[in-house]
């Protein structure tokens, strides 16, 4: 029996460029959906690019499984995913944001050419289903106490507010852009301040421009 659970030099040599093929396989198709480069990638999970390559190439037959694992976490699909053979659609569905800066709201209507010098800007995948135009909004130190430092928001320009929804308002008279949390209450729309939620505004469409809703918000580990 141990004898027939034994594999030859040259099985075990075909089982492993087998394995290495599926994972570079994989990770191609990923990277194609994400929008993410090979460089890029080998920067956000701290990788060599020497390595990187040789793992997209299917040329290592044991890449670490810190580096599966951090794979595994970038692209937000299990570890088994990567080493499947059965790749679906299911954790394919990837979308590459821009991360914007609250000072850069104001030129948000120029959005294509904002984010055009993607080099110069940092990108973060998302598996949700968005419009275009979407981006990402780190939490101000304001809110910290509510959505601690790392918090981001996954913001859509082009979702249609709901009662209770998370909205990024622009207050025209003062220039300033905030998070609100939108209360309907027909024929009334309000924004309730995230930190103290006694105090609320009632929208004056001439004294405010809801310029996007929040879809998500989660945590991008930094490295």
């Amino acid at each position: 029996m141990k004898d027939a659970l034994k594999r030859t030099p040259k099985e075990k040599a075909k089982q492993e460029v087998s394995f290495s093929s599926i994972i570079a396989k994989n990770l191609q198709h990923l990277s194609i959906r994400s929008g993410l480069s090979e460089a890029e990638i080998a920067r956000r999970i701290d990788c060599p690019p020497q390595t990187l390559n040789r793992i997209f190439r299917g040329q290592t037959s044991d890449p670490k499984i810190s580096i599966v694992s951090r794979l595994s976490q970038l692209f937000e699909v299990p570890i088994s995913h990567l080493l499947s053979n059965d790749l679906t659609n299911d954790y394919g569905n990837y979308r590459v944001l821009p991360l914007l800066e609250w000072e850069e709201l104001p030129d948000i209507t120029h959005f294509n050419s904002l984010v055009s010098d993607k080099a110069k800007r940092s990108w973060q995948p998302v598996s949700i289903e968005v419009s275009e135009n979407a981006f990402l909004l780190a939490s101000k130190k304001s809110m910290y106490s509510r959505f601690p430092q790392g918090t981001f928001f996954v913001i859509d320009p082009n979702a249609q507010p709901q009662d209770g929804d998370i909205v990024i308002v622009h207050f025209r008279q003062n220039n300033i852009f905030s998070a609100r949390e939108l209360i309907i209450d027909a024929p009334e729309w309000k924004f309730n301040n995230l930190i103290d939620d006694t105090s609320s505004l009632c929208y004056q469409i001439s004294e405010h421009v809801i310029i996007g809703v929040v879809l998500e918000k989660r945590y991008f580990q930094s490295r």
